[in-house]
């Protein structure tokens, strides 16, 4: 069957072979005729974008600008993703969304993506995932998709492989290394990386400006802030795979990741004017001692029974454990008082939160039909309990700081949550496929505090969660696609925690225990070609979410609240696509890009934001002789509406240079430069209340310039068995809402 899907991607690349496809797909080669595959060699273009109008991947490896860049930089070149000036992410223009690094569910770095994402080096990844239309097979959380990163690679064939890689420049310097070891059945793959600074520090400009329009008195708070922030990331993964016979496969794995991130400077001036224009009070905050500090490990195993040769015919059963830590420990001191009273000028803020995850799967798959329908149905458990441990001390100095008793706070969250599924695939007439799937979850969680004078609450929730998608195949590379999915969200453990974490008088983040599911439902249009010199796809989709959790600010006084609500009814029309071009055998031009136009109307708090949002993106890519590759490319995300106001977007810019050695290319040496014309690039908050009209502008140390070396070595061309079965418990609300400290 396997080259039935190869025959295509021949026809395109080659442009000859056309008489293979007269052959009927089952015709058995004649005993007497021997091939050597070793001297058949076929060359061809790999594609860095394709997309089956479901599912779209980004093939980092064969984009040779992402030398040097961080992870989150890379990111910000592939279709349907879009990354703020605060490091958000947002898929198809949904800011929930699930992570997955081979597959599995990450915990750890879905709770921390921006730090994470900006630590890792986009080299760590060998392609990026977006699966826009998951199906019935995959858990319903997650509006905009998954986001799946894969970091196992394939190299040539022998025993071994490896590749180690370091870069260094103005943003981060890394180093990494992967290996995989094959032994009769048995295949091992290990991967290392280390980051830290590069030699220029981690710096941010804030600037904000509120106008209290009832006040005559307070009418007008300016607030300047800088920060620096140094950092190391480190991660380790390992992961086996034993396959004792074509119908068993057994595997395992594990993986640990560390960002610990320190203040190095952090300033904070507010200033208030009344409604004539004259100064009111003044005082600066500053951060004495400052750390975010992040770490995750999860652990897997699996075992596939195959009924058939090809295990296509199977059950899977897996298991896997998350654990991860995510601490903020910041000691503040406030000065500079004029006219503005500073009762307790020292305080220490303390947020730890803990996650611990268990998942038991099993999946059943069964093709029928000569292999062109199949059947899956499935069953899988979460069981989740989060703790978060909040704490504030104040005082006169540093060393008299005490405890507050009504600032502290330990709750748990309890989950757990019972999933099954059915869902269907299946080709008619070589023209029409059709898929169908059905879930049904139920999720039964509660909020509890150690402090048994606090109520805490519990509730229980069923979903139903239906799509379906109808594919007409004009021909090997070209299909339309109409389909409907639901998807769900569930309030995440920082959502639903009522605690005040205050990093000001005037900013406060705070938690809605209410909180409880949302509904998405989509409908899209695809439609999908690649050619031999032209390929691409485009999209148009509506969505509407009803009780949606929005992130909003609403205001005591002048203390802004920052939290969370299910109060908005948000639709969305949005049409997007991308373009590849190959110009020549050597030369390639890509471009992609969206439109979007969004209505939220939050009913509750009496305010509705509409307009229109986009993004574009374009790359050319050169390969010259002597081993020589040129890249430029650029971008820009336009704009983007939130509950309250919108965003303004930002640029990126770069080119890149470069230079394969030794035997079979297998040394690499590059030199980037991007964001390069400017210190300091960002964007800017506009939201707007009943009672205030507020905008805050971020900027972040902008140029890029790195230096990388690669090398690849061994001829193992096998990777890690995989079982087959994604564990991916990806239920919980990634909407976030804004933060007076940014990385």
């Amino acid at each position: 069957m396997k080259c039935i899907y190869l025959l295509p991607a021949l026809l395109m690349s080659a442009g000859t072979l056309t008489t293979l496809a007269q052959e009927p797909a089952d015709t058995v080669p004649e005993p007497e005729v021997s091939v050597n595959l070793d001297d058949f060699v076929v060359t061809a273009r790999k594609e860095v974008i394709k997309s089956d109008g479901a599912k779209l991947t980004y093939d980092v490896s064969e984009d040779e600008s992402t030398k040097g860049q961080t992870l989150l930089d890379a990111l910000k070149k592939v279709p349907m993703v879009t990354v703020d000036a605060q490091d958000n992410i947002q898929i198809n223009g949904n800011s929930g969304f699930k992570i997955y690094v081979n597959g599995k569910e990450d915990v750890m770095m879905e709770a921390n993506y921006q730090k994470i994402f900006k630590a890792m080096p986009a080299e760590s990844v060998k392609k990026i995932e977006v699966l826009t239309e998951p199906g019935a097979k995959y858990d319903a959380e997650g509006f905009g998709g998954i986001l799946n990163l894969i970091t196992e690679t394939q190299q040539r064939r022998d025993g071994y492989s490896g590749t180690l890689a370091a870069g260094y420049g103005t943003k981060q310097g890394y180093l990494s290394a992967y290996g995989t070891v094959k032994a009769d059945k048995v295949m091992v793959s290990l991967n290392l990386t280390g980051a830290m600074d590069g030699f220029m520090p981690n710096k941010n400009i804030n600037e904000s400006e509120t106008e209290y329009l009832h006040s005559e008195t307070d009418r007008r708070l300016v607030t300047n802030g800088r920060q620096k922030f140094n950092f190391g990331y480190e991660s380790v993964g390992l992961n086996m795979s034993w396959e004792p016979s074509s119908r068993h496969l057994f595997t395992m794995g594990g993986s640990f990741n560390n960002v610990n991130a320190k203040v190095k400077e952090f300033t904070n001036s507010n200033i208030m004017f009344d409604a004539a224009g004259n100064r009111r009070w003044s005082y600066d905050l500053n951060v004495d001692k400052g750390k975010i500090w992040n770490q995750g490990a999860s652990a897997n195993a699996s075992y596939r029974i195959g009924f058939n040769d090809m295990s296509t015919h199977r059950i899977i059963f897996a298991y896997m454990f998350d654990y991860g830590k995510n601490f903020m420990d910041i000691t503040t001191n406030t000065t500079n008082g004029d006219n503005y009273p500073i009762l307790t000028p020292w305080q220490d803020i303390t947020n730890h939160e803990y996650t611990r995850q268990h998942t038991v799967q099993a999946d059943y798959s069964n093709p029928f039909g000569d292999g062109n329908h199949t059947l899956d149905a499935g069953f899988k458990g979460i069981f989740r309990r989060n703790t978060a441990i909040s704490g504030l001390l104040v005082g006169d100095s540093k060393e008299n700081m005490l405890p507050q008793d009504n600032d502290n706070d330990n709750i748990n969250q309890n989950m757990d949550i019972y999933a099954g599924y059915l869902a269907y695939n299946g080709s008619f007439a070589g023209k029409f496929g059709l898929t169908a799937g059905i879930r049904y979850e139920h999720t039964a969680m509660n909020l509890v505090y150690h402090d048994k004078t606090k109520a805490g609450f519990s509730s229980h929730l069923n979903d139903w969660v239906p799509n379906t998608a109808l594919t007409y195949i004009f021909g090997p590379a070209t299909n339309l696609r109409l389909a409907y999915q639901m998807r769900i969200s569930r309030p995440s453990l920082s959502q639903v925690n009522p605690y005040e974490l205050k990093f000001s008088d005037q900013d406060i983040n705070k938690g809605n225990p209410d909180l409880t599911s949302e509904r998405n439902n989509v409908v899209s249009l695809t439609y999908t070609n690649f050619g031999r010199l032209l390929g691409g796809n485009i999209k148009l989709s509506y969505e509407q979410t009803d009780n949606s959790i929005i992130s909003y600010t609403r205001y005591e006084g002048i203390a802004a609240i920052h939290t969370y609500g299910n109060y908005g009814l948000r639709r969305m029309v949005g049409l997007s696509g991308f373009l590849n071009w190959n110009i020549t055998n050597s030369m390639s031009l890509s471009v992609n890009g969206s439109v979007r136009y969004t209505d939220i109307n939050a009913r509750k708090i009496n305010q509705r934001s509409h307009g229109w949002s986009g993004n574009y993106g374009i790359n050319w890519n050169y390969s010259a002789p002597k081993g020589f590759k040129f890249n430029v490319g650029g971008g820009q995300n336009i704009h983007e509406i939130t509950a309250q106001g919108y965003n303004t977007g930002y640029y990126y810019y770069g080119l890149g240079v470069n230079k394969t050695f030794l035997k079979d290319n297998s040394l690499n040496v590059g030199l980037s430069a991007w964001n390069f014309m400017r210190a300091y690039q960002g964007g800017s908050w506009h939201t707007n209340t009943p009672d205030t009209r507020s905008v805050a502008r971020w900027s972040q140390w902008s140029p890029s310039i790195s230096l990388t070396i690669s090398w690849n070595f061994g001829h193992l061309k096998e990777k890690v068995k995989d079982s087959g079965l994604d564990i991916n418990p990806d239920d919980t609300s990634t909407t976030k809402g804004k933060s007076s400290i940014s990385m």
